[in-house]
């Protein structure tokens, strides 16, 4: 691993940092605002898109998915534990070395057997500090797509008020509606987002299918 990304990683596994990022692709219009903040073992991130923000968080060892944009939310399985720059530092990946207008950019594969993704880290020159990083999806039968992800600011100040969980108490506990809940639940989602019976259609949901509709689902829609 590349002398530069190490020491980002060292930030990263210090304990405590609040990390923003815009985040841009070839598969999607527009950008996503990216916020993650780490506290030890608490973990916050949320998304914020034009439609709305949604996210993930995790306080002793509790982890919820919640969708500001819906009002609800779920206990989670899982959640973002580490940065792609853990995971290559992780995985002791080989590094590629060039310079290109005042960055140092070190480039990392992950190959897997119908996939390779290339991650270009973008470090400036004189600061050594992460830039920005490209990830490049490379799958068999797909048309390949490109991310990129802008640093926006980072820093070992954290917001301690974000790892409060009081607010999922404004908030819908998606796993705890009733079938005709859930029903009722969905279908003010719907209208108020828009989505008329057309795309239920075009989807392949009916009226009846909201009853038992997962929250990934509902989230898609």
């Amino acid at each position: 691993v590349g002398a530069y990304l190490r020491k980002t990683a060292e930030l990263y596994k210090g304990g405590s940092y609040t990390l923003k990022s815009t985040v841009t692709s070839t598969a999607f219009e527009g950008e996503i605002k990216l916020t993650r903040v780490v506290d030890g073992n608490n973990i916050y991130q949320i998304q914020e898109e034009p439609i709305g923000s949604y996210g993930v968080v995790s306080v002793r060892d509790e982890a919820y998915d919640f969708d500001n944009a819906c009002g609800m939310y779920r206990k989670s399985e899982s959640v973002p534990v580490t940065t792609v720059v853990e995971e290559v530092v992780d995985q002791n990946l080989p590094v590629n070395i060039r310079l290109n207008e005042g960055f140092v950019v070190e480039q990392y594969t992950f190959t897997g057997s119908t996939y390779i993704t290339n991650i270009d880290f973008y470090f400036d020159e004189a600061t050594e500090e992460l830039k920005k990083y490209t990830m490049t999806y490379i799958s068999e039968g797909q048309d390949n797509v490109t991310e990129t992800r802008v640093i926006d600011s980072v820093s070992e100040t954290v917001d301690v008020k974000v790892f409060d969980l009081e607010f999922l108490n404004e908030m819908t506990d998606f796993e705890e509606l009733t079938e005709s809940g859930r029903q009722s639940f969905c279908k003010k989602i719907l209208k108020s987002k828009g989505v008329t019976s057309a795309h239920l259609d075009k989807a392949s949901v009916t009226d009846e299918d909201l009853k038992t509709i997962e929250f990934d689902s509902l989230f898609n829609l």
